[in-house]
């Protein structure tokens, strides 16, 4: 292949021919579909669609009667009894506060009249899309559904056409086809559908079988619709002869799998959707030539490697996932290995991700025949990377660091000056990843990886950074201007907070060096002058406007920047720069080579989240359908490592040795180790033909190379023209003796086994984790920093006992442990001590979950100090044992991609589900003993500032626990919960009840069963105010409190109720105005019976149930105990204690804290504290 066709084939990765622009239509363009499946659920399947006329009408309380030629209609409830049964105004009230965001009843969409349009019945929705395209698209989810379609029978004939249906919320999207969020009706309507070419029976009976179907029955239904034939009148040539069977596939592109048969003759490649009609066109299939491939690319599917890219001369590509690796690789040797260009002059079609391709490319790049970016793309597929998986989407680095002077110093970048503290300032620091950048994040990423580490469990996996550098999150982040609808995809219906969507270049890098839930890397389309729809908001689209009243347009560029494209030129100019191209091969390392895994990814602070590194192998050892589905899920949501490349340092340009740092299997290989010289194996296990290595060419009977070999060997000429013997690689040199039979040789060669002592001799590296690869990513290794404490200093404190600020007390603590657990502040933690298993919860704002075991000492159940950094107060021996085995033992994580703001914890059923509350709208369920996500729900339109759960009192009829939830969009809601044994748990997607009474943000909650009235719901607003609910358990609730702020604007930041043994119900309000206040229920209200100022703000309460001991952490850093007489009376004087008294270096505010009891001759506390900078701390005090 020459220089100029390999240089094409290159091209056709630039982004400009993968991604544009989501047109936003007008109505004008009517013919054009406006359907998608990015309308529907997260990979939901649409079935089939009808043309229909449809009708609607809000329900009305209302009985037809039953007679020859009349519809038959049962009663049905009005809108009214929507509402919640109270009488109350206030109640009235509430419901109009909550529909606020919907849409009124008399909006067309609750009211139409005989409009045509088809009906898609979906996997789990029904959509009705008007062929008026003024009018919205509905769509209607079978979980909002009151009752299942019915046929409407005439004159008892039932075989009429029509349908009536119910739902009690309207989804509407793409009114007048304008792309914007979703809206949504809350009104009890009544769908009629009538049927206009077939009857209502086929829809009905699709729909039982889909209606209430489980994800594993689902599958089973729409098995057989996808085995459907392929049709053979759509042949483009009816002379054509297949040349495989029907294969089962999907097509694949950004958050889109369509089910279909693709067929291969001799000249062409079909895809006929499974459902139809794909296009406007009117044939039924989709195909393209096989002349106009210019190159192959092997992929992946989720996890699984069984999928195949095509590129073609002029358009995108398609991404095909097939049944199995076999089916895959059946198909890529069916297509053409060279093609005819300019009469006949025969070339080869490359493949990626052969090793071939990355030879030739590498030399280019050396040359000069291609750039940097150009390069990088090449990379990017040669490691698996695609436009068409946002999951595995291309890797770019942020190369500028300046965006804030009004010129760019160009001399810097040419060489030509020589400061390297003016590079640095106008440079990224290509050596290091993006979380490495900042020295003191990066302190805080390597204090947590060393708490995680775990001698006693040396299969637990460290690791710095819990969110990847590539998401589809991030990529959607850039792209939101450009692809829209796959942001409503993916953001359920709405965009994101205007604060956080991606408005200014200097904000985006900025939060790069500084947020701790933030390592992105950049994409293409910064490079390349075409793209400027990711910058310019070209569709209009409805963003929002932010905190400081800015309204989100276009992107906001540095001063040295006038325009989009010159901006994009600039980052280009940077790119292709001298300076970038002496550092490109650092970052290479990072991302494809030999710093992406193992021990030389440890040293360059290089380690991600286990499941990055997750490969087909891994998912095949595992057992159950459910464990392969969240292990999926999770490394395709939340991000995957590309490919590894190479197996040493990346070679600069101006090295005269290429080859020797390429891996011989580059990019599809998986061996046991990563640093074993294994057999080589496919992805799917099998053994490939074994190669024997040749220290030279010998002349043999059973020595060949294959076609792809031939062809290379004879098209390298003018390739190697001018180039060192040594540049040339060896595979383009030397032919392989191989097995006799095998067809893949050339790609799977190793290098000459008698390389010099020293040169690099080529390792076979794995390219993703496996099980056994992930113990060599340094769980046991260090960074070489010290430990908060040193060995010496641990033990002093440990040894020596801590009296309160009042010593006129017989109180006494003594510190436990005090180590760095997170990246951010601890926003929760839940501390449970028992004879069986005692372990500790904690959240962060840096979006990780962490369990850590304690263990503890027998016949007691304080924990014993080989499970802490310091001694246990029952086996005062134990003070002079060794500080090496004296630490928190992690256990579990759990890592989101948004700061975890609250956290609760629940013991039932033989099972520990921790309940974390997101500023990503979501309340997740964990399990402890299960290590896993268990559940999870959407709750509100803000950031959750409060999660508790309680049990389900008598007379309730929901589930086991209600859970309360509260949020900075001034609502409280409550939610049924089902725990089962094995903790296995259901959590209601609707709310059982809301309130809406708050006129500020939320900041606080909790709640308490009243016996035999109801629940007390107690929220605490930012501005200090505090309301108190009173949920009866007829269903009515009332405002029983209501207290104003009158605390100059400090928040209410800590709520808890306790109910004495006398039946009294207390509750204890802290706010940020150093004020400790106490309120008790009485049937009247609530009644204000005691308030103390605590000379810091309170951030934190923690209370035991049965003694009469309050903990108060404050933002001092100091634990306040407050002692409560008759039970509600403040002792005037708190005592304190806290790592202030410890050691008077930390004086960070105490941001969390949980409180367990040991009864006994005398109470005994063990408390754990929640610090802002991410340390954790574990008191144990007595009297």
């Amino acid at each position: 292949m020459d220089t100029k066709t390999i240089v094409d084939v290159i091209k056709v990765l630039y982004p400009s021919r993968y991604v544009s622009r989501d047109d936003n239509r007008s109505a004008a363009d009517g013919n054009k579909q406006r359907f998608s499946t990015l309308l529907l659920e997260h990979g939901e399947q649409q079935l089939q669609d009808w043309g229909v006329i449809a009708s609607s009408s809000p329900l009305r309380r209302s009985k037809l009667a039953s007679s020859n030629g009349t519809r038959i209609q049962k009663e049905i409830l009005t809108s009214s009894s929507y509402l919640l049964q109270s009488s109350s105004s206030k109640s009235s009230r509430s419901f109009v506060k909550n529909n606020r965001r919907f849409i009124k009843a008399k909006e067309p969409y609750i009211n139409m009249s005989s409009v045509q349009g088809r009906l898609r019945l979906c996997s789990k929705s029904i959509v009705f899309e008007p062929n008026d395209i003024s009018k919205g698209v509905i769509r209607l989810p079978f979980d909002k559904m009151i009752k299942p379609p019915t046929i409407i029978a005439f004159n008892s004939n039932l075989n009429d056409k029509t349908i009536a249906v119910q739902f009690k919320r309207v989804t509407v999207m793409k009114k007048n086809n304008i792309i914007s969020p979703y809206e949504y009706f809350e009104k009890k309507v009544e769908f009629t559908f009538t049927f206009e070419h077939s009857t209502a029976q086929n829809f009905m009976d699709l729909f039982a079988k889909l209606f209430r179907a489980s994800p594993l029955d689902l599958e089973q239904i729409m098995k057989p619709l996808f085995d459907q034939p392929f049709d053979p009148s759509n042949f483009f040539n009816m002379n054509e002869q297949p040349r495989t069977n029907n294969l089962r596939v999907f097509m694949l592109a950004p958050l889109v799998k369509t089910a279909g048969c693709a067929i291969l003759t001799e000249t062409r490649i079909y895809f006929q959707p499974f459902n139809g009609v794909q296009t406007t066109m009117s044939n039924k299939a989709l195909s393209w030539a096989l002349s106009d491939i210019v190159a192959t690319a092997r992929r992946y599917h989720r996890l699984r490697d069984e999928a195949l890219e095509l590129f073609f001369d002029c358009g995108p590509s398609i991404l095909f996932a097939f049944d199995s690796y076999k089916q895959r690789e059946e198909i890529y040797r069916l297509l053409p290995k060279h093609r005819i260009v300019l009469e006949s002059d025969e070339v080869v079609v490359p493949c990626h991700t052969d090793t071939s391709f990355l030879y030739q490319t590498i030399l280019l790049w050396k040359r000069g025949d291609i750039d940097n970016f150009e390069y990088l793309l090449a990379l990017n597929s040669a490691a698996g990377r695609s436009y068409l998986d946002l999951s595995r989407y291309p890797v770019f680095p942020w190369v500028l660091a300046d965006y804030s002077s009004a010129k760019l110093d160009w001399s810097i970048a040419n060489g030509s000056n020589e400061s390297e503290s003016a590079a640095i300032e106008m440079f990224r620091d290509l050596s290091k990843p993006v979380g490495a950048l900042n020295e003191e994040r990066l302190k805080s990423f390597r204090a947590r990886f060393e708490s995680m580490k775990d001698d006693a469990n040396p299969e637990h996996q460290s690791f710095l950074y819990g969110t990847h550098y590539s998401a589809p999150g991030y990529c959607l982040y850039y792209l939101v201007r450009s692809m829209p609808e796959h942001m409503l995809c993916l953001q359920n219906g709405k965009y994101d907070a205007p604060d956080r969507l991606f408005h200014a270049m200097s904000q985006c890098y900025a939060s790069l060096l500084t947020n701790p839930a933030d390592v992105k890397e950049s994409i293409p389309q910064f490079f390349d002058s075409k793209s400027v729809d990711i910058l310019l908001n070209l569709s209009g689209l409805q963003l929002g406007v932010t905190q400081n009243g800015t309204v989100l347009d276009d992107i906001e560029l540095p001063r040295w920047a006038k325009s989009p494209k010159e901006f994009l030129k600039m980052n280009r100019k940077a790119l292709e720069s001298e300076y970038c191209s002496q550092k490109l091969p650092l970052w290479i390392d990072l991302i494809f080579g030999v710093k992406a895994r193992g021990d030389e990814a440890l040293k360059a602070h290089n380690v991600f989240h286990p499941t990055s590194y997750l490969s087909p192998k891994d998912v095949n050892k595992m057992k159950t359908y459910e464990e392969r589905m969240q292990a999926e899920f999770q490394a395709v949501e939340f991000g995957i490592c590309p490919d590894v490349l190479f197996s040493a340092a990346h070679p600069k340009k101006t090295d005269k040795s290429t080859h020797r740092s390429i891996l011989a299997d580059a990019g599809r290989v998986f061996v046991q180790d990563t640093f074993d010289e294994s057999e080589n194996k496919t992805r799917d296990g099998s053994a490939l033909p074994k190669l024997h290595q040749v220290s030279s060419p010998q002349k043999s009977t059973n020595t060949y190379a294959s076609p792809s070999k031939l062809a290379l060997a004879t098209s390298t000429s003018k390739l190697t023209e001018g180039l060192e013997n040594e540049d040339v690689p060896a595979l383009m040199k030397e032919n392989l003796v191989l097995d006799e039979g095998s067809s893949q040789g050339a790609e799977m060669a190793k290098y000459d086994a008698t390389c010099g002592e020293n040169e690099l001799k080529v390792r076979t590296l794995s390219l993703r984790g496996n099980g056994e690869q992930r113990e060599n990513k340094g769980t046991r290794g260090t960074f070489g920093a010290e430990e908060l404490l040193s060995p010496r200093r641990s033990a002093l404190l440990a040894e020596r006992k801590h009296s309160f600020r009042y010593s006129d007390k017989e109180w006494s603590s003594q510190l436990l442990s005090i180590k760095e657990m997170h990246g951010g502040a601890v926003s929760g933690c839940c501390l449970s001590i028992n004879d069986e298993k005692s372990f500790l919860v904690t959240t962060s704002l840096d979006g990780s979950l962490m369990v850590h075991t304690l263990q503890a000492a027998k016949n007691s159940l304080v924990p014993d100090r080989r499970s802490f950094i310091a001694a246990s107060l029952v086996d005062q021996t134990s003070n002079r044992k060794s500080t090496e085995d004296q630490r928190l033992h992690p256990h579990r994580s759990h890592h989101s991609s948004d700061p975890l703001a609250c956290l609760a914890l629940v013991h039932y059923a033989g099972g520990h589900i921790a309940f974390a509350g997101s500023h990503d709208d979501v309340v997740l369920a964990y399990g402890i003993n299960s290590a896993c996500g268990l559940a999870s729900v959407y709750s509100h339109r803000d950031a959750i500032r409060g999660v508790t759960l309680i049990p389900r009192p008598p007379g309730c009829k929901f589930g086991t626990h209600l859970m309360l939830t509260a949020s900075w969009d001034a609502t409280v809601k409550v939610w049924g919960v089902r725990i089962m044994k094995g903790e296995k748990i259901h959590i209601e997607k609707d709310p059982v009840v809301e309130f809406f009474d708050a006129d500020t943000s939320i900041d606080s909650l909790d709640a308490i069963s009243i016996l035999d009235l109801g629940i007390a719901v107690a929220a605490g607003g930012t501005d200090g105010s505090l309301i108190v609910w009173l949920w009866r358990f007829d269903g009515s609730k009332e405002v029983i409190f209501r207290e104003e702020s009158t605390k100059r604007g400090e928040s209410c930041s800590a709520l808890k109720w306790l109910h004495w043994p006398n039946g009294d119900y207390v509750l204890f309000a802290g706010f940020r105005n150093c004020s400790l206040n106490s309120y008790i229920y009485k049937k009247t209200g609530m009644i204000a019976t005691s308030k103390l100022n605590l000379g810091s703000p309170v951030q934190c309460l923690g209370v035991v149930p049965d003694t009469t001991d309050i903990f108060v952490g404050c933002r001092d850093g100091e634990v306040r105990l407050v002692s409560v007489e008759d039970g509600v009376r403040f002792e005037k004087d708190p005592w304190l204690f806290g790592p202030g008294n410890c050691d008077g270096s930390l004086t960070l505010a105490i941001t969390s804290i949980s409180v367990s009891c040991i009864n006994g001759t005398s109470p005994q506390y063990t408390v754990a504290l929640g610090m802002e900078d991410g340390k954790t701390c574990l008191f144990s005090i007595r009297k």
